[in-house]
């Protein structure tokens, strides 16, 4: 799946050293070490400051020491990896979506007094018609929150509960 659907390379070395420059969409140069594709990752604490050497070359970087695309014993993709899938899922000629794609449930969103949040969707979405979200904490002094989607005309709502 990583290699043919995502388009992922091997993130160990193959022995050898490759040029200073030019990237794979999981390995990049040294040119690449200054604008880092997963810089926005790093900022969010979803992946390390200091990306690991050895990924196709001895001489290229990876986001993360540990991602199944290194090893199979590793249970799941990194969280760059990761992204690259939702980003190819959503390039696809049957999916729209800007950049950045939405939150994973497990990520928190920490907003401070008087700050907001935004919610970014695809024209599909918001294509069915009427569209209302809502935050509310459950209880004051938690940071437990029920999100509130209603869609269509029918206000049809659904509840997910984001600690």
């Amino acid at each position: 799946m990583g290699h043919a659907w995502l388009g992922l390379a091997d993130e160990y070395s193959y022995g050898s050293n490759g040029s200073d420059t030019g990237r794979k969409k999981n390995c990049v140069s040294k040119e690449y070490l200054t604008k880092l594709p997963w810089q926005d990752l790093i900022d969010a604490g979803r992946v390390p400051a200091t990306p690991t050497m050895s990924c196709v070359y001895n001489n290229w970087y990876r986001a993360t020491p540990s991602c199944l695309m290194l090893t199979l014993y590793e249970h799941k993709l990194c969280g760059w990896c990761q992204e690259v899938g939702t980003l190819t899922l959503y390039d696809t000629p049957t999916f729209s979506i800007t950049y950045p794609s939405c939150p994973l449930r497990d990520e928190t969103a920490l907003v401070e007094a008087g700050g907001e949040i935004r919610l970014h969707t695809n024209h599909r979405m918001v294509a069915t018609g009427n569209m209302t979200v809502r935050w509310d904490l459950l209880e004051p002094g938690t940071d437990v929150v029920k999100e509130t989607l209603c869609e269509g005309a029918d206000g049809l709502c659904t509840d997910i509960l984001v600690p």
